[in-house]
């Protein structure tokens, strides 16, 4: 068997067919399909029984599992060299497989590889989300949010066995974040391709729709942990600070911009990451404070005169060369 796709889905009736006929229907046959019903009270099992397909693999949980627990027991039932995830909510294009096993049997280095994906609600088209090709970007991405789309994977299902992964039900909703972290800090190769290869539904009944209180917690503590990885010092401030930038939520003065200056250099100091790139990155983020339309032209002033600014600007300044 050379690819299992792995659906977990609770009550994911209104838009589960077409998410099933999607993998059905793939350029690429040699695959099955695992669905793992997490006890749904809608017409969920129904849908999946009306469906006389022999790739089908119907697991149903004896209770409610979460997302996490549920994947892992899909990886557990996978017989697949690969492993290709899916959304019960999500659609993915036909070609989707052939491209992926493709690439991944060319690229025997690569552990885990996504894709673009092209957004929608009932509406029609929203947006395309491109991640990098460049795996020393992604790899700064994930520093900050996680770079990837998580139904648009697919992961070789030996590096999960020989380091013995699966997904930690500890940070369930942000589950995938955590695995792709974890993996980076063992030296796993994490790449995408820009290629748009999935259709991501976006509705109300999501639990990423918004940030809970819990998952923002979740999230701290996977910034907290990659944090720790690079063995900085930090205080409580610079922290929330960062925090609130991972999450969007940074206010404009320019004491937390001060804040960030100060952690991001220590950032790039650390090594871990390569430095040209990061230096471009923290350019990028001294143009957008300066662009900053909330801060009055004396607030900007005051930022760029500032002590942390200014070194700062020493540590990034061979990147506003390039």
């Amino acid at each position: 068997m050379k690819v299992s796709v792995v659906m977990p889905v609770y009550n994911g009736g209104k838009y589960l067919r077409a998410a099933i006929d999607s993998i059905l229907n793939q350029s690429y046959t040699e695959f099955e399909f695992i669905i793992i019903n997490d006890c749904s009270k809608d017409s969920t099992e129904d849908i999946i029984f009306s469906y006389d397909d022999s790739r089908i693999v119907y697991l149903k949980n004896e209770k409610n599992l979460g997302v996490a627990r549920s994947l892992n027991r899909g990886l557990d039932s996978a017989k697949g060299q690969y492993i290709a995830r899916l959304d019960a909510d999500d659609i993915a294009r036909p070609e989707r497989l052939k491209i992926q096993v493709e690439y991944m049997d060319n690229h025997p280095e690569v552990d885990v590889l996504a894709t673009s994906s092209q957004s929608f609600d009932e509406k029609g088209v929203l947006f395309e989300g491109h991640t990098s090709t460049d795996e020393d970007i992604l790899k700064i991405d994930f520093l900050f949010s996680c770079g990837i789309c998580h139904p648009t994977v697919m992961m070789r299902k030996s590096i999960l066995e020989d380091k013995c992964l699966r997904y930690d039900n500890a940070f369930n909703k942000v589950e995938d974040y955590e695995l792709w972290t974890r993996m980076l800090s063992m030296g796993c190769v994490i790449r995408s391709i820009d290629i748009i290869l999935l259709d991501h539904r976006l509705h109300q009944n999501q639990v990423t729709s918004v940030y809970s209180e819990e998952m923002i917690q979740k999230l701290k503590k996977l910034h907290k942990r990659t944090l720790n990885e690079l063995n900085i010092s930090y205080t409580d401030n610079e922290f929330e600070n960062f925090c609130n930038f991972c999450l969007s939520e940074a206010s404009s003065d320019k004491t937390n911009y001060q804040m960030l200056c100060g952690l991001l250099e220590k950032i790039l100091n650390s090594n871990k990451y390569n430095r040209k790139k990061m230096q471009r990155y923290c350019k990028g983020f001294a143009v957008r404070v300066l662009k900053d339309k909330d801060m009055s032209k004396q607030e900007k002033l005051n930022f760029c005169r500032s002590s942390s600014f200014l070194s700062f600007l020493d540590t990034i300044r061979y990147s506003f060369c390039k």
